[in-house]
């Protein structure tokens, strides 16, 4: 027998959380599959944006997605997720804002969703085999239109990204979502959803990135047959 020593340190257990969310993607065979496109813009950046030697601990967050689905053949969602953070120290900052959700599913009706939400972001000063790592914690409180109660959801991000040749970085992630409770709307307590992500970034501006990779994300539905979409998701970051 065969067994795998993990040599204890900070990020230990973030290989753990991949190990496991793999462990949940892998667990029913029965799937419901489909090709989708993601496009993103965000911006992060400070207000007032104060002087290099001593910039402002204010950040705002300002993000637009659009989602197509059937094989990237329509339009199923879009999302305007604005917010505010503050640095606590310069690795560490907490957020809270609010999103707008618009969804059409292709075999229901259309609602919408009103989300607000908070985060708490880390970027440790450590690496891991050449990778700068960060992770995001959110919390969502989610209000779905026609529906009489208040999800909540927690978000679970681990990101690396190793720099490659000039301005071009290798990106790994993966992102984990459980529910805390049931509600009208159809979500269930406990996981929900997992999104593993592998691409490129490149940075072709000094505050400028595009990113563009293979998202798989795995929708767990205790009722019905889960799904799986295979994503090409494309974003810009700006970091003014």
């Amino acid at each position: 027998m065969t067994c795998i020593r993990l040599r204890h340190g900070p990020w230990h257990w973030p290989l753990l959380f991949l190990i496991l969310s793999a462990a949940c993607v892998g667990a029913r065979a029965e799937l419901e599959e489909d090709g989708q496109l993601w496009l993103g813009l965000t911006t992060i950046g400070r207000w007032p944006a104060g002087t290099p030697a001593q910039p402002s601990r204010l950040r705002y967050w300002l993000e637009g997605q659009v989602r197509f689905d059937d094989d990237a053949s329509r339009h199923q969602q879009h999302i305007l997720r604005p917010g505010l953070g503050y640095d606590l120290n310069p690795r560490l900052a907490v957020w809270a804002g609010y999103a707008w959700i618009g969804t059409d599913p292709l075999r229901s009706r259309s609602f919408g969703e009103h989300r607000p939400w908070q985060q708490l972001t880390w970027a440790p000063a450590q690496t891991l085999a050449g990778f700068a790592l960060s992770s995001r914690s959110r919390l969502e409180e989610r209000l779905v239109e026609d529906s009489g109660d208040t999800g909540w959801r927690l978000r679970q991000l681990f990101r690396g990204q190793r720099p490659l040749h000039g301005p071009w970085s290798l990106v790994l992630q993966d992102e984990v979502f459980v529910n805390f409770n049931d509600t009208d709307a159809g979500a269930a307590a406990g996981f929900d959803q997992n999104r593993l992500f592998a691409g490129f970034a490149w940075q072709f501006a000094p505050a400028a990135r595009a990113e563009v990779g293979y998202l798989n994300q795995f929708i767990g539905r205790p009722a019905r047959d889960d799904r799986m979409h295979h994503v090409l998701s494309l974003g810009i970051v700006l970091t003014p």
